[in-house]
């Protein structure tokens, strides 16, 4: 709906002389991918949200994030950064509320009576 909402002011916009269509700008092929990977993520959040909870979903997307910056700034660090032990903790402390917070949120298990 959104793309042929565009589309069709892009043609109103170019019949009109009030818009032209230019050339991509030049660059690595991977400069491109995120919107798929967008549309990827939302897909696979708005499934596995209603399995785990959005507390638990939060925290873990969250503590995930943590991991990733802690991971570049170890293999490609930047001057003036410095992993230290706040924030090694802090991703701990992150991944101890999922543990917490995501306890009561796990469906019970529901064990089938052998006769």
């Amino acid at each position: 709906m959104g793309t042929t909402f565009l589309v069709i002011f892009l043609t109103i916009g170019v019949l009109i002389n009030r818009a032209e269509v230019v050339a991509l700008p030049a660059g690595p092929w991977w400069m491109y991918t995120g919107g798929t990977i967008g549309v990827i993520y939302i897909a696979f959040t708005s499934t596995i949200v209603q399995h785990l909870g959005v507390l638990t979903f939060t925290l873990i997307s969250v503590g995930g994030q943590l991991v990733g910056s802690l991971l570049i700034d170890l293999y490609s660090p930047t001057q003036g950064v410095q992993v230290s032990a706040y924030l090694v903790t802090g991703i701990l402390m992150t991944y101890l509320g999922v543990v917490v917070g995501g306890v009561g949120n796990l469906p019970k298990l529901k064990l089938a009576k052998r006769k």
